[in-house]
């Protein structure tokens, strides 16, 4: 809360107005909002409409991501209920208040998917599984490299 406060009085001795960095907001083409998160219909819109391949708004590789995540949540079920919850609540928050826009970016802070692929990759059997993850991973990585280096999006 502290560092929220401190945001906005920063904002009005830099700027000499408090909502600033809110106003800035609107300026966004994502037009992201956090009322989104209370409107499960548009979640449902926004995970299915599918506009590019990695573009800014409606990014397959973004809306990809929903299904390794339903995956993580059955285990994290099984595993501890609170890392559920909060790896629901992150996923939620961030794909609908920002209608995906930069998802796969925002998915790096919910730890509990790694905790969850790290004891489904760790039971006996799964190395192949692990390895073809690790290879799909790598080539997802190659193609961003490469969409960088030719400036287009890759957030």
């Amino acid at each position: 809360i502290f560092g929220w406060l401190l945001s906005y009085v920063l904002m009005y001795v830099e700027t000499g107005d408090f909502l600033t960095g809110s106003k800035a907001g609107e300026l966004y083409r994502a037009q992201g909002s956090l009322l989104f998160v209370f409107d499960p219909f548009h979640l449902a819109r926004e995970t299915f409409s599918v506009t590019s391949f990695h573009g800014y708004l409606g990014s397959f590789i973004d809306r990809m991501w929903v299904i390794p995540i339903a995956f993580a949540l059955v285990i994290l079920w099984r595993i501890d209920k609170a890392l559920f919850f909060y790896c629901l609540a992150m996923v939620v928050i961030s794909a609908s208040a920002a209608r995906y826009t930069s998802f796969s970016r925002y998915l790096c802070i919910v730890f509990p998917i790694f905790i969850a692929y790290g004891k489904y990759f760790s039971t006996s059997g799964k190395l192949t599984g692990y390895y073809l993850t690790m290879a799909f991973l790598l080539g997802l990585q190659m193609i961003f490299i490469i969409r960088y280096l030719n400036n287009y999006w890759v957030g």
